[in-house]
């Protein structure tokens, strides 16, 4: 598979379904067939969504799991034309109980080798990719733990100095709700730029896959019409060989009536 392994399925998937709310941390959370719904809402976009035409049963008990990923197998198989029969949901769900998640990154790379075209083009240079940007990720998270609490350790220290200063605790307060109120506008003006920088993003990402699924459109398309044209021109040279033919054979049968005709 190109090694895809867990961790790049798992960024990938988190990426594709995050507009639905949902997120996966390990690969059996795809045993309950909706993230995988909602995976294939956001590859296929089909008119009606999945996760409103497949209904699956509450539960978490492994009968629950296998009947809604039977179900599910299903929907992916009519969303996407590809083949996924040879997936047992018994097998699946207790491979993945198991820990063993095989065969569902074999399902995830049928997806992303037929809805991804930078995939389809270079699966090892993709699988790189995804990769890193999973490690950037996770960096830009360390990023931000460690700078949370640099700032709750740097509000205990000034606490800790207001209070042997002698400051009033009302006085303490109040500057405590102060730089409170403050933190929180720059927090809220930080998260206000970094969802407009993701979004761009975002925008840049979908405007991308557009444009490749709109040149692979073009391309099966004029590979459909080259097609259609060699057929017309093998039916066109046949007809007129097979007139050539039957004109040859009248000839022919012309040349020997003459022939067969009785003297008077």
């Amino acid at each position: 598979m190109e090694g895809l392994d867990a961790d790049a399925a798992i960024h990938w998937v988190n990426t594709q379904v995050s507009s639905a709310d949902l997120r996966i941390e390990t690969p059996s959370d795809l045993a309950s067939g909706e993230v995988l719904l909602a995976l294939m809402d956001a590859l296929a976009r089909p008119l009606t969504p999945l996760r409103q035409s497949t209904v699956l049963q509450s539960g978490k008990s492994k009968f629950v799991k296998i009947d809604n990923l039977a179900k599910v197998l299903e929907a992916v198989s009519a969303a996407s034309g590809l083949s996924v029969a040879q997936y047992s949901p018994l097998d699946l769900v207790s491979s993945l109980e198991m820990g063993d998640a095989n065969q569902m990154l074999e399902i995830l790379w049928k997806l992303i080798l037929k809805y991804d075209a930078e995939a389809a083009r270079d699966p090892g240079q993709w699988v790189a990719n995804v990769k890193r940007k999973r490690e950037l990720h996770l960096e830009a998270l360390q990023v931000a733990e460690a700078k949370r609490q640099q700032e709750q350790q740097e509000l205990i220290d000034k606490e800790r100095a207001q209070r042997q200063l002698g400051v009033g605790p009302n006085e303490v307060l109040r500057k405590q709700a102060e730089d409170e109120a403050a933190e929180r506008e720059r927090k809220q003006r930080e998260e206000g730029e970094r969802l407009r920088r993701q979004q761009e993003a975002e925008d840049a990402a979908r405007a991308r896959r557009l444009e490749e699924e709109e040149r692979e459109r073009v391309r099966l398309q004029e590979e459909e019409e080259r097609r259609e044209a060699e057929r017309l021109e093998d039916a066109r040279r046949r007809a007129q060989e097979e007139e050539l033919e039957r004109l040859r054979k009248e000839a022919e049968e012309q040349e020997v009536l003459p022939h067969l005709t009785p003297s008077p």
